[in-house]
């Protein structure tokens, strides 16, 4: 559009930032008011718009972006209009450490705090996200987008930048993601460098300060300080500042990963070879082939990773991977020379760089995936090729043949060190380390509900800066005996609308784009799929361009 067109009653004034779904303007009201208008770019993207627009609606802080109108215009392209911040990102108002920039900050906190309240998490915090507006002293978070799990858009090899780790993996994604986002960026502008590439102790600020930068940074969210810890030190160095108190809502920490050496470097040393990774429904399977994922992926090596659920085949996943497009069928007189012309384009892809493709809930794919699978398996011996893939145990799956490992359940001691990368610092440790490993089996995913129960019950509780459990409280609890007794309680605790969700995506059994569904959960839909998201219910796929969501889990789907 050019310079004096007009989107409905919005006059632009010029182009701010066009990106692969919405276009962005400055535009002015009838009140000749500046706003920022943000429309899809084409019609098929008005869903991401309008689930913005939803969430957006849902805070009113002063440090928040205030979302105005919403409407469509343009070809039935949906938009809606924000205030406009006369400021710049953080990172270019502010130069190195300043009194300043601790005010500022404390209001990002402020902010965070509300977003996190109400149960969201930014996950893409970047410095051009925090504008900071000199003359009024305010410093606003922008652009929420969420638009898509990050990790599903990342097939070649990357760098974390501002994302943190885990939302890069796609697992166990909480607040502490937006505190590691922080941190570098507070980290870049007192320092001018990126703590990956520095990481020495900051000149000039407090040990104190030092210390909670550099846990801020930390690529174990288990180490991150919460937002009170982080409000109190920077209060403490501007003390003539009259600051309110805000008291932020705690939640559950996500579960952190402990590494079995015995069962996960056998898989990173795979090169040439297929590996099958046989583990019950909690053994925690999927948890170890995202942390694979991303440690091949921050090697350097190109990256596959399927299931079953999503909305193609493996062969056609496997096909778009390498490039590779069959124009006509009848030309092949079996399926095995077809086979063999994937499995050539494979090799070559692989001759210059490591390929690494990565199969989760192999029992569930179709004979046709499962034949190519095994020719592809077999294929690729003295390659730069790895092929991992997990499965329940059954026998289709035994019998390809391949070399296998099989997950086991935690030892006392990993359950201790998954305590400390969970909660860091927890009182009476050892004791609630063999006190769950007892009630648990070890069992990954046993111990995320027993601890979900604890949280929900008041007995795990977060106090003056430590994670903290009533002792004699646990010899009084009831815990249940089957996984699906935890299910059904968390599933008790959900709204109408978010049942109404679960229920109708299990009945269709596959990903779902929310145009679909949308009509059965009411205004409110967005809200209850972010909130559905962190209860680990639903997962959120990009396939094709568009968001999907599936059950997060087959145990969930039965109930």
């Amino acid at each position: 559009m050019e310079r004096n067109k007009q989107i409905e009653n919005y006059h632009i004034i010029e182009k701010v930032e066009e990106t692969n779904y919405t276009i962005i303007y400055k535009v002015k009201d009838f009140k000749t008011n500046p706003l920022v208008l943000k429309i899809a770019r084409e019609h098929r993207w008005n869903e991401i718009i309008t689930r913005e627009f939803k969430i957006l609606s849902q805070f009113r802080h002063p440090h928040v972006v205030r979302v105005h109108d919403y409407g469509k215009a343009d070809g039935d392209r949906t938009f809606f209009t924000l205030e406009y911040i006369e400021g710049q990102p953080i990172n270019i108002h502010f130069k190195g450490y300043s009194k300043r920039l601790l005010s500022a900050l404390l209001q990002v906190i402020d902010g965070l705090g509300m977003i996190h309240e109400k149960g969201f998490v930014h996950s893409d915090l970047k410095p051009e996200h925090i504008l900071y507006d000199a003359k009024q002293e305010r410093t606003v978070l922008i652009d929420f987008g969420f638009a898509g799990n990050i990790s599903e858009k990342v097939e070649q090899a990357g760098t974390l930048g501002y994302i943190a780790p885990e939302v890069f993996k796609g697992i166990n994604i909480d607040c502490r993601a937006d505190l590691y986002s922080l941190g570098i960026i507070i980290y870049e502008i007192i320092t001018g460098t990126n703590p990956e590439d520095s990481g020495r102790p900051i000149k000039g600020i407090s040990e104190e300060m030092n210390n909670i930068i550099v846990r801020l940074c930390s690529k174990e969210p288990a180490v991150r300080p919460s937002l009170m810890e982080l409000q109190t030190t920077f209060s403490k160095s501007i003390p003539t500042r009259k600051l309110k108190k805000t008291s932020y809502k705690t939640t559950l920490p996500k579960t952190g990963f402990v590494k079995i050496s015995e069962i996960f470097s056998p898989l990173l040393e795979n090169k040439g070879k297929t590996i099958i990774l046989f583990g019950d429904t909690g053994s925690g399977k999927t948890r170890l082939l995202k942390e694979l994922k991303f440690k091949f992926l921050m090697d350097g090596h190109d990256v596959l990773y399927y299931i079953p659920e999503q909305s193609f085949t493996f062969f056609n996943k496997l096909c778009r991977f390498i490039n590779y497009t069959i124009v006509d069928f009848s030309k092949y007189k079996d399926k095995l020379q077809m086979y063999d012309e994937i499995l050539i384009q494979l090799l070559i892809l692989a001759k210059n760089k490591q390929i690494v493709i990565i199969i989760d809930d192999c029992e569930s794919l179709s004979a046709y995936d499962l034949n190519l699978l095994r020719y592809i398996g077999y294929g690729i011996k003295n390659s730069n090729i790895v092929l991992i893939i997990a499965s329940k145990p059954e026998e289709k799956i035994e019998n390809l043949g391949f070399d296998n490992i099989t997950m086991r359940t935690f030892n006392v001691d990993e359950t201790r060190r998954l305590l400390e990368k969970t909660f860091f610092k927890i009182k009476s440790q050892s004791r609630f380390a063999q006190w769950l490993h007892e009630y648990s089996g070890g069992n990954p995913l046993f111990i995320v509900e027993i601890l979900s129960t604890l949280f929900d019950d008041n007995i795990l509780y977060y106090q003056e800066g430590s994670w903290r459990i009533k002792e004699k409280s646990l010899k009084k609890v009831t815990i249940p005996t089957k996984i699906e007794e935890f299910q059904k309680n968390r599933l008790k605790k959900l709204n109408t609308s978010e049942k109404k969700i679960l229920k109708f995506i299990s009945l269709f059994n596959a990903p779902l784009d929310v145009k679909i569904f949308k009509f059965i959960a009411g205004p409110e839909i967005y809200v209850s799929i972010e909130h559905l998201k962190a209860y680990g219910l639903l997962r959120e796929e990009l396939i094709d361009n568009r968001i999907v969501y599936t059950i997060a889990n087959r145990i969930t789907k039965t109930i």
